[in-house]
């Protein structure tokens, strides 16, 4: 597909097409999980949107991208290789600078982190893309690896919102564990967007700050001493929220104050590894996208959902229990493909003479492996939905649909097929 950057009147009749629903292009459509109008017509925008000189650092994608390229960085950095500038295969020769070598401990590729990140910002920020379940909770894993791995310091959340709202109403003199002390100085998202926003709102309200009897002015305070006690007043807002709104508000409040601090190399107070839980239950966005997706159905067993599901809530819920229930879940999946060479990620559950004919001699072993595979991931799914009932009672629905239905229904059938199988053996 390289061509089309270097021919701007193809792509507009490609557009054109799009817009008429025409199926011979339809194929450019895998670039992303689900191959729907509304899709394509995201990609054409995005190849729209990159049409310009290749300069260094630049990502200029020429093959078709599939979800299969978003399972992890090592598979997206593959795909990425020798497609512009962005991801150059590793050679005897330094890095380019501004470029890292990856992975750490066998380097295959030398990296531009910033072109790596503006790829990501610009799926991230697709407004097009934000109803694909599917692709944002990938998206969301994959941001987080990114940071992880190569430090992009891309924020998993959306970018601050345009309407700037106000975040707290700040006293001139900050005093630590005095959270809900409201004062005239007005802190907006955009005031806490980088450091230097920052710095400029501490100088323009001439913001001091009190430890014990001591009184501090910007320039002898330290910064990250203000910033933990503005992440206090925060977290003090979002447990005390009264109304949707204040909620929201709270959460945009302690992701902007996470990302500053970030930014600074500041750890924030009460915020260190032994409380990571409770850092990411503070991101909405992951709960958000997780109680939007559809992981069982009545047709067949998703193996790829399913592990997307598990994985994604057994990382933000930081609880053992889960954890343990998502391994046993993976190993039963890779079990199950054991028992089905070439099976693929999507079990289909007809009927009896089916599921004999693919499970070969296996029958009662694959249905009771299956079994444990749809059982332990609706026991996570039940955890899920008890803790978004503690902040929403209604949001979990579809959830609970999914659970009282097609799960109740994979259970159903695959005991009949165990059932069947001990009376074939009689």
């Amino acid at each position: 597909m390289s061509f089309i950057y270097e021919n701007s009147q193809l792509l507009k009749q490609l557009l054109e097409a799009a817009s008429q629903d025409q199926a011979k292009i339809s194929r450019i459509a895998q670039a992303i999980p689900d191959p729907a109008k509304e899709n394509l017509r995201s990609v054409l925008n995005n190849l729209k949107s990159q049409i310009k000189a290749q300069t260094e650092g630049q990502f200029i994608p020429s093959q078709d991208l599939s979800s299969d390229h978003f399972t992890s960085l090592n598979s997206l950095l593959a795909w990425m290789n020798g497609q512009g500038n962005a991801v150059k295969p590793k050679d005897n020769t330094p890095p380019p600078e501004g470029d890292v070598a990856y992975p750490n401990d066998n380097p295959q590729y030398y990296v531009n982190v910033e072109a790596v990140k503006n790829y990501l910002a610009s799926l991230q920020n697709n407004a097009q893309l934000k109803n694909n379940i599917k692709f944002q909770v990938q998206l969301l894993k994959l941001i987080k690896e990114a940071n992880q791995e190569l430090n992009v310091q891309l924020s998993e959340t959306p970018a601050i919102p345009q309407e700037n709202p106000i975040l707290d109403k700040v006293p001139q003199n900050i005093i630590p564990n005095n959270n809900l002390g409201n004062g005239d100085k007005d802190l907006t998202a955009a005031n806490l967007k980088d450091r230097l926003a920052f710095n400029k709102w501490l100088s323009d309200n001439n913001i001091s700050f009190q430890n014990g009897n001591n009184t501090f002015g910007k320039s002898t305070f330290d910064v990250g001493n203000v910033l933990d006690a503005l992440n206090q007043r925060a977290t003090d807002k979002f447990k005390n929220a009264t109304t949707p709104d204040q909620e929201k508000s709270a959460k945009i409040y302690l992701q902007a104050l996470q990302n500053l601090a970030k930014s600074i190399n500041h750890q924030l107070a009460n915020s260190g590894s032994s409380t990571s839980q409770s850092n990411n239950q503070n991101n909405p966005v992951v709960l958000n996208q997780l109680i939007k997706m559809t992981v069982f159905t009545v047709q067949n067993i998703d193996f790829d959902n399913i592990k997307l599901f598990n994985e994604t809530y057994a990382d933000w819920r930081n609880n053992l229990t889960i954890s343990q229930m998502k391994d046993k879940v993976n190993q039963d999946i890779d079990n199950a493909k054991t028992m089905v060479p070439g099976s693929g990620d999507i079990f289909p559950l007809t009927n009896y003479d089916n599921f004999k004919q693919q499970a070969s001699l296996n029958t009662y072993q694959l249905a009771l492996t299956l079994s444990e595979i749809v059982d332990y991931t609706g026991r996570i799914m039940t955890d899920l939905i008890k803790v978004v009932k503690t902040k929403s009672p209604n949001a979990a629905d579809y959830l609970e649909q999914q659970l009282a239905g097609p799960q109740q229904s994979n259970l159903r059938f695959l005991q009949q097929m165990q059932n069947m199988a001990k009376s074939d053996k009689n």
